[in-house]
């Protein structure tokens, strides 16, 4: 997934995505409730450009993740990484050139990140958006060379368990 360059934290406002049409496709496939996409979707509208997060990104994003919760957490963690770092990469940007770099797909990471920041709040800690996809760089980096492809988010909470995370 090639991204063509775009100054970092603008967004093209002149597109914003139909969030009914996306909230409906998403509950179709996924089974997930409507109303629980409309509103992870609307309040990712809302973030949007405070996260430079523009379409297709966005719609790319929701297709990548498999329950509201999912992109709402992504959303958020975006949100953050832009408060916390104005003038750097879009966290969708650092999440991408890491998907082009393994052999895990965008859902996957999704998945693995949201594995990775339920571990971190059921142990009352936290992480930059930064440090978690190092954490997941590496797992996936480790895998890659020592383990047939097993689902991305057991191996996350494998390497918690055994490892934890120091960030």
């Amino acid at each position: 997934m090639t991204r063509s360059a775009r100054p970092y934290n603008t967004v093209d406002t002149s597109r914003t995505p139909d969030v009914e049409e996306l909230a409906r496709r998403r509950a179709e496939a996924t089974g997930q409730p409507y109303m629980r996409w409309l509103e992870a979707l609307e309040e990712g509208r809302l973030l949007a450009p405070s996260m430079a997060l523009a379409e297709p990104d966005f719609s790319t994003l929701a297709c990548a993740c498999a329950i509201p919760n999912q992109f709402s957490l992504m959303a958020e963690a975006f949100y953050e990484h832009g408060k916390e770092n104005p003038s750097s990469r879009t966290g969708f940007e650092l999440l991408v050139e890491q998907v082009d770099d393994s052999p895990f797909s965008l859902a996957e990471w999704v998945a693995a990140c949201e594995q990775l920041y339920g571990w971190l709040g059921h142990n009352d800690r936290q992480g930059a958006f930064s440090t978690v996809l190092g954490y997941l760089q590496c797992t996936a980096e480790y895998v890659s060379t020592t383990f047939p492809h097993e689902k991305f988010d057991d191996l996350v909470a494998e390497m918690l368990d055994a490892y934890g995370f120091e960030g």
